[in-house]
């Protein structure tokens, strides 16, 4: 998690490695955070804290009911424990040498750097696992390509240490919905991703010198817009996904600039037929995707599985034996009944076997999609 106190850091590299000037723009912007980022932030906090001191969730804040984080009141509340404790026993799990909440900057550049969540080096496979813990249920985070884990990577190469790992495994831990991303790569690939970095660097204290001699300003050709416009704290006033945004209604609804003022009104009356109409082509492609046709740039996978029972009356019995309550009015669902355990471990002990992850269905996602 990183800190912010770092110019180029780890945690919005998905930013300014692709849009040099957003970072100039919002070095001026103080702002205040949400009360998810709070949250997250506790989070992080209490996983750290037992991580150091080799302590569960449960032992640690024993008497505390609300943390302030802020501006934020944040409970700390019993579900709070048990997420955090999934990733408690995640990361342990690993073995290996481990450093928790490590600050790491690249000394011939101390700009660039931050607060790694944990790292685990493991000398007996030689390999370096660097593990994101996201609080956060919004988005789900996927590890493959993420540049905020490869930073964090190579910070830590960058840095030294007892051996050179020859793989390096990224980790994005998300208990809340049930999200366990890895992706592997040599040291090799990050080698690469360094010239990467570098080039995004130079390309962003470049801009940031633009701005601050104010010799001139940023024009929309300047920004690059894209996903990473999403956490942009300065995203809603950006002239330059503004205007790629006009361009992209102009080319599905017409030129904007020329509709009436005194018809704006009637055409947001009608906006929610444009979007009933929007899901029926959804539906029709759908519908056309699974009868085998290919639709161009689009294709389908599985929906996120859902845990579900494999044997109710064995889940029942085996709950009697452990005396351990699993009815509410109706058999509660494994996620209910693994957070009363506090531990993924000793849930997969008791009842792994009767569990299974079935897909709901299928998706039309874009043929990009992770």
């Amino acid at each position: 998690m990183s800190t912010g106190h770092h110019l180029f850091a780890p945690s919005s590299a998905h930013r300014w490695m692709k849009c040099a000037p957003s970072l100039a723009v919002t070095l001026v912007e103080g702002g205040t955070s949400s009360f998810e980022a709070a949250e997250g932030s506790v989070a992080h906090d209490m996983a750290g804290t037992c991580l150091q001191l080799s302590l569960d969730a449960h032992e640690v804040w024993q008497s505390v009911e609300t943390a302030s984080y802020d501006g934020h009141a944040v409970p700390i509340s019993v579900e709070m424990r048990a997420y955090v404790q999934t990733y408690l026993d995640y990361v342990r799990a690993l073995g290996g040498g481990l450093e928790v909440e490590q600050k790491i900057e690249f000394k011939p550049d101390p700009d660039f750097g931050g607060t790694a969540d944990a790292l685990v080096w493991d000398m007996e496979s030689s390999t370096l696992h660097v593990i994101d813990f996201k609080y956060g249920k919004g988005i789900k985070v996927d590890s493959r390509n993420n540049a905020q884990m490869m930073c964090y990577a190579l910070l830590a190469l960058a840095r030294g240490a007892v051996f050179d790992p020859v793989e390096v495994v990224l980790h994005i831990h998300q208990p809340r919905i049930d999200n366990i991303s890895k992706w592997a790569l040599d040291t090799a690939e990050l080698v690469t991703f360094s010239g990467e970095v570098s080039k995004a660097i130079t390309r962003a204290r470049i801009a940031i010198k633009r701005y601050d001699k104010g010799e001139e300003e940023f024009t929309a050709s300047d920004f690059t817009p894209g996903a990473h416009c999403k956490f942009c704290p300065r995203s809603g006033d950006c002239i330059g996904l503004q205007e790629q945004s006009i361009l992209n209604a102009q080319m599905v609804f017409g030129d904007i600039s020329a509709v009436p003022k005194e018809t704006l009104g009637a055409i947001l009356a009608k906006a929610d037929l444009i979007d009933t109409w929007i899901a029926a082509v959804r539906k029709h492609a759908m519908d056309r995707a699974l009868l085998g046709e290919t639709i161009d740039g689009y294709k389908l996978v599985q929906k996120r599985p859902m845990r579900r029972w494999v044997n109710a009356e064995v889940v029942e019995r085996v709950a009697l034996d452990n005396l351990i309550e699993v009815h509410e009015k109706v058999l509660m669902t494994p996620p209910a009944v693994e957070k009363m355990f506090g531990s993924t471990k000793a849930f997969a002990v008791t009842f792994g076997y009767l569990v299974e992850s079935v897909s709901s269905g299928l998706a039309l996602v874009s043929a990009d999609d992770k």
